[in-house]
């Protein structure tokens, strides 16, 4: 940045955000709720990450793949969903593509481990595996603490598949990814392997399903359960639904990250609690 006083105002800026979020994050962690505590913790890690010498060496290699899946040329065909009644459309991308256009970022990724590290939930559940970014981070969370198991659900095959081998690659060959629409596979996932205490969805960013999938998942939680709800602010439709998911009774706190929505779902709990924090 040629203008140094630019430059100040910028850092400054940002020392104020964080600040601030700080002083938010003091405001979740004294919430009258078993998981406030641990969410703030996980929320101040993000904010100022201090990670001990095992948990930056299993994100360094996290990362090291991701670099490696991102210069890949490998094909990878990639069915989208068109009208029904015309079948799948084939478009052929690379995992490159797939891995830089769908996997959350490193800042993103951090929440989530820190996320399973505070709360080392029994039973997690991700919907969107992508290339398996974001699941490496929650399994690598889970080995470190000593405990959980993961099943992921991607909606392409192909996917699925390369996904598979990233975490072969990284040792955690132990998640489970399955294969095929939500639509198709979910249900039997969840009676399969609920209840879950951890459920990320970030899959179909559409608003209607987006409550469905709530609907869908709700009995198969075990309550206080975490679920973190991406690409809150995707498009007008996500937005409705965050609000209708922030306003469910069902769940009495929520945290709203901007791009990322956190919420406990623990329907016997009265006492309703919102947040509001920038984490970047």
């Amino acid at each position: 940045m040629k203008d140094p006083g630019a430059l100040l105002r910028l850092i400054g800026r940002r020392l104020d955000r964080i600040t601030r979020s700080a002083e938010r994050v003091d405001r979740l962690e004294a919430v009258d709720h078993p998981l406030a505590a641990p969410l703030a913790r996980a929320l101040r890690g993000t904010l100022r990450p201090a990670l001990t010498p095992e948990e930056r060496e299993w994100i360094d290699r996290i990362e090291a793949l991701r670099r490696r899946a991102n210069r890949s040329t490998q094909p990878l065909p990639d069915r989208e969903l068109v009208p029904e009644g015309r079948g799948p459309v084939v478009r052929e991308i690379t995992v490159g593509e797939a891995c830089r256009a769908g996997s959350k970022s490193p800042e993103w990724c951090l929440l989530l481990f820190r996320l399973i590290r505070e709360l080392r939930p029994a039973a997690c559940l991700e919907m969107g595996t992508n290339m398996g970014i974001s699941a490496a981070y929650q399994a690598a969370a889970m080995r470190l603490s000593g405990s959980g198991t993961l099943v992921s659900v991607e909606g392409q095959p192909d996917r699925a598949d390369a996904a598979r081998r990233h975490l072969t690659e990284l040792g955690l060959g132990d998640v489970e990814c399955v294969a095929g629409p939500f639509s198709a596979v979910l249900q039997g996932v969840l009676e399969r392997h609920g209840p879950f205490d951890h459920v990320f969805v970030d899959g179909h960013h559409d608003g209607p399903a987006t409550l469905g999938y709530l609907d869908q998942i709700a009995p198969h939680l075990r309550a206080p359960a975490l679920l973190v709800f991406d690409d809150i602010e995707w498009s007008r439709g996500m937005r409705d639904a965050w609000t209708a998911i922030a306003g469910d009774p069902r769940l009495p706190l929520v945290v709203d990250l901007h791009k990322i929505g956190l919420t406990v779902f623990d329907p016997g709990h009265r006492t309703r609690s919102h947040h509001r924090i920038a984490v970047r």
